[in-house]
């Protein structure tokens, strides 16, 4: 089980890159963090829950296996990219717009 915290922290920084690149480009577009914000989610914010969603469909075939090892690999999996999900989707982006990275907004 130990392999699932570099695998699931790889996976929530390449979503946080992807969020923070569309935000700095929406804010070179529009000029506002608020538009830049709305922009991002709705261009790439239904891909990222896709894909979250899809690999979760993956790893939840491991909690059917009868070796502890990989039913906890499952578990632990779903619940770290549901959560590194969670956070890209409010903490991310809150503190993008709370501290304005980018410029005066």
């Amino acid at each position: 089980t130990m392999i699932v915290m570099p695998m699931i922290l790889g996976i929530a920084v390449d979503d946080t890159i992807h969020m923070n690149n569309h935000i700095k480009y929406g804010y070179e577009r529009t000029g506002s963090y608020r538009h830049a914000l709305l922009l991002s989610y709705r261009e790439i914010g239904k891909t990222m829950g896709m894909t979250t969603f899809i690999l979760c469909a993956m790893f939840f075939v491991f909690i059917f296996s009868p070796m502890g090892a990989l039913h906890n690999v499952g578990l632990l999996s779903i619940v770290g990219l549901g959560a590194a999900l969670l956070a890209d989707y409010t903490l991310t982006t809150a503190l993008v717009y709370l501290s304005k990275p980018y410029g005066k907004g």
